[in-house]
């Protein structure tokens, strides 16, 4: 068994997570290490990992990966002190996570906030769930009998049982994103697409559409005929999207700028913002005045 040493390591693989990251690293002390394994599962994911080197503190490092499993292999061969995952959930997590506690027994695995996902108690059912639960693997974020902290933004939320310690993440991602918004704007390359906005502007209305993994295209086609200006954000998973879309339907926001941005931005440059989605995160993280969310079926 080999001794961890003392830095904390976190696994990102999607905008939101390192913004959540962003906001853990401010609760803990400033003596503490940190390494950022950015993986290549987002739009713009190495550009965001080039210009994240730039901006870190100095007690932060910051790694590349192609494949998340390359991030997880990485753990066989480097020990820390405690791992962050946004999801210990499934059979899968539970191979990755054992193979590493059995390697270094002292690691501590966090879950920290994925979304609106990480308070679900639904994800399993019937066999399926009672099996997994025998075997100890995560059947709801937190779950894992190897996850020892569980950080969210609102633990009162979170309704079920754990055998870990929920964790407030103290710093609020709206709070973040007004604080450090400059930096965020240089980390997510978002300056330019603002400015885009700004000059397509057609009215004192913007329509947001946040897609899922799948693009509804009939409820862009009703959208175009709309006098409000029309922004087209696909999901940060989504690589390849161009030729999916007609880009005289709207502006079409690069999947790698988070939503909560675009939103935050367009709040300012606009006098009414409705924001259409599928069951987005981001309605749990954005409480502005002007904006107004709506989920479509």
């Amino acid at each position: 068994m080999k001794k961890c040493n003392e830095e904390y390591a976190y696994i990102v693989t999607k905008p939101l997570q390192l913004m959540t990251v962003m906001a853990l690293l401010e609760q803990f002390p400033s003596t503490q290490k940190h390494k950022i394994l950015v993986v290549d599962s987002f739009e713009n994911a190495f550009n965001v990992c080039r210009n994240l080197i730039l901006y870190v503190q100095k007690n932060c490092t910051v790694m590349y990966f192609k494949h998340e499993n390359e991030a997880y292999r990485h753990f066989h061969s480097q020990s820390y002190k405690k791992i962050f995952v946004d999801s210990d959930v499934g059979f899968k997590k539970y191979l990755e996570f054992i193979s590493i506690f059995f390697k270094f027994r002292n690691v501590f695995f966090c879950v920290y906030e994925e979304g609106v996902g990480t308070y679900r108690s639904d994800l399993y059912s019937g066999f399926k769930k009672k099996f997994l639960q025998f075997l100890g693997c995560g059947v709801y974020f937190g779950a894992n009998w190897m996850s020892k902290e569980l950080y969210i933004y609102h633990p009162d939320k979170y309704l079920n049982k754990i055998p870990g310690e929920i964790k407030l993440i103290q710093t609020r991602l709206s709070e973040l994103l007004e604080n450090k918004k400059d930096i965020f704007d240089a980390i997510f390359d978002a300056d330019q697409f603002r400015e885009r906005v700004i000059e397509k502007k057609k009215s004192d209305d913007c329509v947001i559409y946040l897609t899922s993994w799948s693009i509804d295209l009939d409820l862009i086609e009703n959208l175009k005929s709309n006098n409000a200006t029309l922004i087209i954000k696909p999901h940060p998973h989504i690589k390849d999207f161009e030729n999916l879309l007609n880009l005289s339907m709207g502006l079409l926001a690069p999947a790698g700028i988070p939503a909560e941005i675009i939103i935050l931005d367009a709040s300012k440059i606009f006098k009414n913002v409705s924001v259409l989605h599928h069951g987005s995160s981001t309605e749990q993280y954005i409480n502005i005045e002007n904006v107004f969310f709506q989920k479509q079926s």
